[in-house]
């Protein structure tokens, strides 16, 4: 994989984050999310995150070693950590 095929990956990732996380927030705050501050702080983070290391690649300063954490965060200590919270709170809420 060159530098550009990196880049555009990267790039299309930060695109579904973002629309994952943009509706993931307008479901928690249509529902009354008690903690959506703080979700959204988490995503926050994730997404600042991200766009670091996309400005890194960009600038050719890409250091491999923090992609898998990223991805770790991303995937699964965010689902772990702070989905399955408001997966309990919209499973009482009657959709």
């Amino acid at each position: 994989m060159n530098e550009g095929d990196l880049i555009a990956l990267l790039n299309d990732l930060a695109a579904l984050v973002h629309e994952h996380f943009e509706t993931e927030e307008r479901v928690l705050r249509e529902f009354g999310y008690p903690h959506f501050k703080t979700h959204q702080a988490e995503h926050d983070a994730l997404r600042g995150r991200l766009t670091d290391l996309l400005y890194a690649t960009i600038h050719d300063r890409f250091d491999i070693a923090g992609l898998p954490q990223l991805a770790r965060d991303l995937v699964l200590n965010h689902v772990r950590d702070c989905d399955l919270g408001y997966k309990r709170f919209l499973a009482r809420t009657s959709l």
